[in-house]
């Protein structure tokens, strides 16, 4: 991750007989609408009949050196940083399932409701931003299945370590702080279990950790620390109560 450039797109379409001709082509304009940010072509692909309605996209690119950042790279004292705010996906979803529902939304303030629906449908993609700081980063992984989960796959590759997490340091944006507090939401699990905001993780050695401080936009949220016990995830400061439930990509 971090050092590939996107070229080329596959995309697979199945369609049903619901669907009009003039709603393919309004999704095949938002996709190359997209890709055309990247400077990435759609190259092919297949279109098939069903009752169900499946898209999907393929994407081919070019690795820009011959060393990768993945997210197995990191070391006992690296430091676990994020970029942008957690949670607001999830909070945008959670607000069009209501809408859906007709179930109360406690919220009157519309431009954070606006905010947290536009998070969730067009999430803003933070690879180029963070290009200037990929020679100091040790790991990295985007927070698509959220950053618990993400925090669990990183652990799974060593068992000698864990991730201590301030809860406290958890980036929120202020629309997402209101929300939670108007609907009754612990506003620190929605950062930890959220899901979809396409933000990224990233480890970082002390010894660079003052270059990345002076970035606006990244948290500096833990480190990782030798295991002692069976917890991967260690969390500080936290009254989270109930166990957390990882991201799942389904209504």
């Amino acid at each position: 991750m971090g050092q590939v450039q996107p070229r080329w797109a596959i995309g697979n379409f199945i369609l049903s007989p619901r669907i009009q001709k003039e709603d393919v082509f309004e999704i095949y304009k938002g996709i190359k609408s997209e890709l055309d940010r990247w400077n990435c072509q759609i190259i092919g692909g297949d279109i098939s009949k069903s009752k169900e309605i499946s898209l999907s996209l393929t994407l081919l690119g070019i690795l820009k050196d011959k060393h990768p950042i993945t997210r197995t790279g990191f070391r006992i004292g690296d430091y676990l940083c994020v970029s942008g705010t957690l949670g607001d996906s999830l909070l945008g979803l959670k607000i069009l399932n209501r809408i859906q529902k007709n179930k109360t939304i406690r919220t009157k303030n519309d431009s954070v409701i606006a905010y947290l629906v536009k998070r969730h449908l067009l999430p803003q993609l933070r690879f180029d931003g963070l290009k200037k700081y990929y020679k100091y980063v040790t790991s990295c992984t985007d927070l698509s299945d959220g950053l618990q989960k993400a925090l669990e796959i990183m652990t799974r590759t060593s068992s000698e370590v864990s991730v201590e997490i301030d809860v406290e340091k958890l980036p929120l944006s202020w629309q997402a702080r209101e929300f939670c507090n108007c609907e009754n939401i612990d506003s620190k699990k929605i950062a930890l279990e959220g899901g979809e905001d396409y933000e990224v993780l990233f480890t970082v050695s002390t010894r660079n950790l003052k270059r990345i401080k002076k970035e606006s936009g990244i948290s500096i949220i833990g480190k990782i620390v030798p295991r002692s016990g069976s917890k991967n995830i260690l969390l500080q400061h936290s009254n989270i109560k109930g166990k957390l439930v990882g991201f799942e990509h389904l209504f």
